[in-house]
C-alpha cells in the first residue's frame, strides 16, 4: 500500500469515526459522585450521568459495615451510620458494562471538610478524604480538563483546522494562543454566572464556526479576514467555544470552597490537552514533508483537501442535528 493510500484509508476511518458521535460531541464528562453529611450519622449519595451514559449503567453505591442502606431511590441513596462513625470509602458496583467516564467524586461534612477528586473509569472503591487540599483540586480539575479535550471530537477537528490555517509553527502557536485566550475568558465569566447563554445554541454555534473555517480553507483564498489574521479570528470563535466548555464545567460543578482553584485547574488541563494535540498534528505533518510527499503530484494538496471536507462534513451533520435539536 503506497504512503498516500495509506494517509487516505486512515483518514476515512477517522471520518467515519467521528460522524456517528451524537449531536453534542463535547459531552464527555466524568459521572458525579455527590456525597454529603446530612445529619450527624447519615450520608446522602447521589450519582449524576453524563449525557453519554446510560442510566442503567450507573454503579450501585454502598458504604462498609457497620453503615447500612437506609433508603434508595433511581440515583440517590441515603446510608445510615453510628454517630462516633465516619466513613472512609464509597465501594460501587457495576450491574452491566463499565463506562469509559472517569468519576468525579465530590464530599461535604457537616465539619466543613470538602473534598473533590477524580479516579479511573471503571473503580470500585472511592476514598473519603478528610479535608480538600489546593494541589487536590487543581490536580482534579486538571485531568477533568484534559479528558474533555481528548475526547471532544468537536474541538480537536476545529484545532485541526487552525492549524491547517496557520501552516507554520509560529503562526501556530499565535493563532492557539489566541483560541486558548478566548476560550479561557468565557469559561471563566460563564462559570462565575456572569454570562449566562443556552447550553443548545452554544452547541449549534460551535458546530457552525468549524463548518465556517472548513468553508473558507476549502475555497483557498489568500486575502481574507481568517488567512490575514487567524489569531484574532481564533480568539472570537475561542469565545464561543468556551462558552462550551463552561456548559459542561457547570455539569460539573466546582469545588466549594475553592473555585479559583478549580477553574484554574480546568483551564490549564484544557491547554495542556489542545497544545499537546496541536504540537502532534504539527508534527505529523513535519513528519510527512521531510519524507518528502509534498514533492509528489498533488498529494499535499490532495490530502488537505481530503481533511478539509472531512472535517466539513462531519461538523455539517453536527450542525444540523444540533440546530434541528433546537426546535424539537
Amino acid at each position: 500500500m503506497t504512503p498516500l493510500r495509506s494517509l487516505v484509508t486512515a483518514l476515512l476511518a477517522l471520518f467515519c469515526a467521528f460522524t456517528p458521535l451524537p449531536a453534542v460531541a463535547h459531552e464527555n464528562l466524568p459521572i458525579v459522585i455527590d456525597f454529603r453529611e446530612v445529619v450527624p450519622g447519615q450520608f446522602a449519595a447521589k450519582v449524576r450521568l453524563p449525557a453519554n451514559v446510560e442510566p442503567a449503567a450507573a454503579p450501585d453505591l454502598a458504604l462498609s459495615p457497620p453503615c447500612r442502606l437506609a433508603r434508595q431511590a433511581r440515583t440517590t441513596a441515603l446510608f445510615a451510620c453510628p454517630r462516633d462513625h465516619r466513613p472512609l470509602a464509597i465501594d460501587l458496583d457495576y450491574a452491566g458494562a463499565i463506562p469509559a467516564s472517569a468519576l468525579l467524586l465530590r464530599t461535604e461534612m457537616l465539619d466543613g471538610t470538602e473534598h473533590s477528586a477524580v479516579s479511573p473509569p471503571g473503580s470500585i472503591r472511592l476514598e473519603l478524604p478528610r479535608a480538600e487540599t489546593p494541589l487536590g483540586v487543581i490536580a482534579s480539575y486538571v485531568r477533568i480538563g484534559i479528558e474533555h479535550i481528548v475526547f471532544g471530537a468537536d474541538h480537536l477537528l476545529f484545532l485541526v483546522l487552525l492549524v491547517l490555517v496557520a501552516g507554520t509553527l509560529r503562526r501556530t502557536v499565535t493563532t492557539v494562543t489566541g483560541f486558548t485566550a478566548g476560550h479561557a475568558l468565557t469559561i471563566t465569566l460563564a462559570s462565575l454566572g456572569m454570562v449566562h447563554v443556552d447550553g443548545a445554541v452554544v452547541e449549534a454555534l460551535i458546530a457552525l464556526s468549524i463548518v465556517f473555517v472548513a468553508v473558507e480553507l476549502a475555497r483557498g483564498q489568500a486575502d481574507t479576514l481568517l488567512s490575514r489574521h487567524p489569531a484574532l479570528v481564533a480568539a472570537g470563535f475561542g469565545t464561543l467555544h468556551g462558552l462550551g466548555f463552561a456548559g459542561a464545567l457547570a455539569k460539573i460543578g466546582l469545588a466549594q470552597t475553592s473555585v479559583a482553584l478549580s477553574l484554574l485547574g480546568f483551564n490549564l488541563g484544557v491547554e495542556i490537552g489542545q497544545t499537546a494535540f496541536v504540537f502532534l498534528v504539527f508534527g505529523l505533518m513535519g513528519a510527512k514533508r521531510r519524507r518528502g510527499m509534498q514533492n509528489r503530484l498533488g498529494t499535499a494538496l490532495t490530502l488537505r483537501r481530503l481533511t478539509v471536507s472531512a472535517i466539513g462534513v462531519a461538523a455539517s451533520f453536527w450542525l444540523w442535528e444540533r440546530t434541528s435539536g433546537l426546535f424539537a
